[in-house]
């Protein structure tokens, strides 16, 4: 299967520049949360383990891909992805995606609405192919440090 494929508003894939590119919903975070539009369109990167978000919503806006707003690195943090199906009010659409973070200073959230069942999918089955390999060493870490006993 290829993962070339965009699903942002206009299109927009820069072709050999990224693993995967498109437009979702992100939850707000911070202040953000309390907002009255606590989801945002945002543009979404993958490349390689490094997933991005930016401040605009389609690639073809962005005018510094070197800048995201935020960035993951899904090989050295230990996450895990979820998928849902969820009408609730104030989602944008039912399309929910989770990424749950794990890191030393506790457990923080990524909640993306995406446009379609497709494009959930194919950005689960990215961030998911992820999903553990950095828990491992995290875990390790931690228990190396006497936080938890083995």
């Amino acid at each position: 299967s290829n993962l070339n494929t965009s699903f942002g508003t206009k299109g927009g894939f820069v072709p050999g520049k990224f693993d995967l590119c498109g437009s979702m919903y992100k939850r707000r975070g911070g202040f953000g949360r309390n907002a009255e539009n606590k989801w945002v369109m945002r543009c979404f990167t993958l490349y390689g383990p490094i997933l991005c978000y930016h401040e605009e919503p389609d690639i073809e806006q962005v005018t510094d891909l070197s800048n995201p707003r935020n960035r993951l690195n899904l090989q050295k943090t230990g996450t895990i992805a979820e998928m849902h199906s969820k009408q609730k009010p104030g989602l944008p659409t039912e399309h929910l995606l989770t990424i749950n973070i794990y890191t030393i200073r506790g457990k923080r959230k990524w909640e993306m609405c995406c446009t379609s069942k497709e494009q959930q999918v194919v950005w689960y089955n990215a961030i998911y192919a992820f999903d553990g390999k950095a828990a491992a060493a995290e875990v390790d870490m931690v228990a190396g440090s006497g936080l938890i006993s083995p």
